[in-house]
């Protein structure tokens, strides 16, 4: 029956949104005490059950209350986690993430494309306009990247609902981080090797523009689960076989051989 809370009807309704329109407190706590529970699902009227929800508690105390007792804060907007996350897993992913790119970031300040002079120990490469670039997207990855961390140690001291909030947001910039890492690897490179082998500069950008564009979750997993036009109904999933191994026919035919 779990499987069957977030079916949704031929009106986009799903059982939470019946709960909250029939004043249903009891099941409706019920329902959101569930971890399979999606309560950002919207209906035909482009309403979803967490909209519903603020309503409710605006007009009426007894559902406010509801909400405080179970620690669930329906006015809190996410953009990448849901209310049930495990957020001690997710912080210790993001901490690490976060302090690589600090440290990353930290030592490209120290070591600059083209070098320094000897003698008076500035940039050689200061009035490059590229060079500038890399130097502010270096340092934009750097603070973002600290304030990722800033937000989640001070996520570790808040309540739930906060907390999520805080690693929700960490999100958002430890995104920004990795736009401006590639932003500066591609402005560093192309500053240093332009002047000599500009066609290599061309394509290290096209290169890091492409991974750029990957971070785009919605894009990605258009491009990673895009069917072949001419898949047949038995063959597998061709990023499914390379895991396994068999992504090359030969290796595929040699294995069903043996098999035979």
């Amino acid at each position: 029956m779990k499987d069957l809370i977030n079916l949704q009807d031929s009106q986009g309704v799903t059982p939470l949104h019946k709960t909250i329109q029939d004043n249903d407190l009891f099941l409706t706590e019920t329902l959101l005490s569930i971890d399979k529970i999606n309560y950002d699902i919207k209906d035909d009227e482009d309403n979803s059950a967490i909209d519903l929800l603020v309503q409710k508690c605006a007009d009426n105390q007894a559902w406010e209350e509801m909400c405080q007792r179970i620690g669930f804060n329906p006015r809190i907007k996410t953009s990448y986690f849901q209310r049930r996350t495990n957020l001690l897993e997710v912080r210790n992913s993001l901490f690490v993430v976060a302090a690589l790119l600090a440290t990353i970031t930290f030592t490209a300040g120290f070591t600059l494309p083209g070098g320094l002079n000897q003698e008076s120990g500035e940039a050689l490469l200061a009035k490059k306009v590229a060079f500038l670039v890399f130097l502010m997207s270096n340092t934009l990855d750097m603070c973002t990247s600290m304030l990722v961390l800033i937000c989640l140690v001070w996520s570790m001291v808040q309540d739930s609902s906060n907390s999520l909030l805080l690693i929700d947001r960490s999100m958002v910039l430890l995104l920004v981080a990795f736009y401006s890492t590639i932003l500066a690897f591609m402005t560093g490179v192309y500053v240093v090797i332009y002047p000599k082998v500009l066609w290599a500069a061309i394509i290290i950008i096209i290169m890091c523009s492409l991974i750029g564009v990957s971070a785009n979750r919605t894009l990605l997993y258009k491009v990673l689960l895009i069917p072949s036009p001419k898949k047949k109904q038995n063959q597998r999933d061709p990023m499914y076989l390379l895991e396994l191994g068999k992504a090359f026919p030969c290796c595929v035919g040699s294995s069903s051989q043996k098999v035979e």
